[in-house]
């Protein structure tokens, strides 16, 4: 008879209510360990910016997917999900200009598109929409690249 083991008993997907509240949202996947970020030589434990219009069923899936690649380095053994939302605005796509602009600043801080992302938001900051304050895109990134995560 095979031997029943529990593999871990930290959860490996832990979904908030927030999750649900709005469906069409930034979310930025984050390592328990600092990412170098080569053209500059910073760290930061954002890996990846992306967005979804269907809420928690995308990034849950997403955070599987990428997943694989970002938990085969060394010393990251966890990934953590966070969302960030804003106000629509009629006939606009806010959520989508929202990921626009952080993958922007991302860029424009890091010298580099975080890790596992595949495109790199606008070339040019008069590209960016006038939506949002860019001291508090910047205020966010900062402070998710450098979040202490247990």
């Amino acid at each position: 008879m095979k031997k029943i083991r529990i593999a871990s008993w930290e959860p490996c997907l832990i979904i908030n209510r927030g999750a649900f509240n709005n469906s069409k949202l930034v979310y930025l996947l984050l390592a328990n360990k600092k990412v170098l970020y080569k053209p500059y030589g910073l760290q930061s434990r954002i890996v990846y910016i992306g967005t979804t219009k269907n809420g928690a069923d995308r990034f849950a899936v997403s955070a599987v997917e990428r997943g694989k690649t970002v938990l085969s380095k060394h010393g990251i053994n966890q990934l953590k999900v966070f969302t960030v939302t804003c106000e629509g605005v009629k006939g606009e796509k806010t959520w989508k200009k929202l990921e626009d602009a952080f993958l922007y600043n991302f860029r424009e801080y890091y010298g580099c598109k975080p890790l596992l992302n595949k495109q790199c938001g606008p070339r040019r900051k008069e590209d960016l929409p006038t939506y949002f304050s860019e001291a508090k895109i910047e205020r966010i990134i900062r402070d998710f690249s450098h979040l202490k995560i247990k």
